[in-house]
């Protein structure tokens, strides 16, 4: 057993503060398919989160800029709790330790802060704090600032950008990771961590989220499995954001209670939802001017299949639809993105500016009250933009 209030720790190299960011992400095609073991085509966007980080004299302190909200709990009061802990916490491995996680609710938490916005958030960064940085640094002072441009909970991962950010920030201040410049066994360690951020989040998260976050640009997903794609452009969008929120655990549900009582119906729209995954990967990946308006032209009826695929298996929404409107009269491809039910919807903009196709959809849909933002994929992944020793 360890004894924190000795201050044992690894004989580790380490920082005193870092500077990290990652990206949110957006699914392409293949939403709620990859549930039932079906391929999903997702991207890293431009919107990011940024976390700052570093060591104190006094207390161990979290600033969620967007929320806003603050913690700050005394060092006095975590060496209690962190008396004694079993060893295998300093192996700084990626694991979900229970106990942990029960006794930082328990003793660390009030019920006030586990109930706010930002609680959960709160609950990820001490369980970092404790796994990564605790059994290098000894339980000291810790400053954290997070700041993000990524909607919460419109389905684009803004809190797989948050534990990718913050684990790598971790990682970092006691040296487990390079800086700027990450070695992908590296940006391994930082999306493995990052997992277990989701999992604190969620429960039981596919890993699709915290894949994009970390490796950037897009990827094909299965099975908690990824393939990176090398070769798509970095192409403009649009998230139009419904302001509908929604549950992704009961549209979830939805679609398993449909599978389950109509499987023969149910099975071949998540079959052709795939099949719409594997023919947009390869639309995507041509290239050549001359190609460029037939390409989107079947990018659109593709999103449109897409789109009411996804209706049918009931996880739509008249506020999506009524983008999903516009936007065809427009002639641009769009459909839902994430889980449905509210939340985002992609538009993909056409080749060659159409600036003036962007400017009329962006001024119909915010007249209707939708909020527009403009973004790209293709981004980096997880990045530290700097640190000292």
């Amino acid at each position: 057993m360890m004894d924190f209030t000795t201050e044992k720790r690894l004989s580790i190299p380490a920082r005193n503060a870092v500077l990290t960011s990652a990206p949110g992400k957006v699914i392409l095609f293949g939403e709620h398919a990859v549930v039932h073991g079906r391929l999903a085509m997702a991207a890293s966007i431009e919107l990011r989160t940024t976390v700052h980080l570093h060591l104190n004299n006094r207390s161990v302190q979290l600033s969620l800029k967007n929320l806003p909200q603050s913690f700050e709990w005394t060092l006095k009061c975590l060496r209690e709790v962190y008396k004694t802990r079993d060893a295998v916490c300093l192996s700084l491995e990626p694991v979900l330790d229970d106990e942990l996680i029960q006794s930082l609710n328990r003793n660390i938490l009030s019920q006030s802060e586990v109930d706010t916005p930002g609680g959960t958030s709160s609950l990820v960064f001490l369980y970092y704090c404790y796994q990564i940085v605790f059994p290098v640094h000894g339980v000291t002072g810790l400053s954290c600032e997070i700041l993000s441009s990524i909607p919460s909970g419109a389905g684009l991962g803004s809190s797989a950008a948050y534990s990718t950010a913050l684990a790598a920030a971790c990682l970092s201040l006691v040296n487990r990771v390079n800086q700027p410049l990450l070695l992908d066994n590296q940006i391994e360690l930082v999306n493995k961590w990052a997992f277990i951020g989701e999992r604190i989040f969620h429960g039981n998260p596919s890993g699709i989220d915290n894949c994009v976050s970390s490796l950037g640009g897009a990827l094909l997903f299965r099975d908690k499995t990824h393939h990176l794609i090398n070769d798509l452009p970095q192409m403009p969008i649009l998230l139009i954001n419904s302001n509908v929120a929604r549950n992704t655990k009961k549209l979830v549900e939805v679609v398993k209670d449909k599978l389950v009582k109509w499987p023969s119906v149910v099975e071949p729209i998540l079959d052709g939802i795939q099949a719409i995954v594997q023919i947009a990967t390869d639309t995507l990946k041509v290239s050549g001017d001359g190609e460029s308006g037939k390409r989107y032209g079947e990018l659109m009826k593709l999103c449109n299949m897409n789109h009411n695929l996804l209706n049918a298996l009931g996880v739509g929404h008249p506020a999506l639809d009524a983008i999903h409107s516009v936007c065809l009269s427009h002639g641009v491809a769009n459909k839902l993105t994430g889980a449905g039910g509210g939340g985002c919807s992609l538009v993909f903009l056409p080749p060659n500016g159409a600036l003036d196709v962007e400017a009329e959809i962006r001024s119909n849909l915010t007249n209707k009250g939708y909020k527009v933002i403009k973004s790209r994929v293709m981004c980096p992944g997880v990045q530290i933009h700097g640190g000292e020793g």
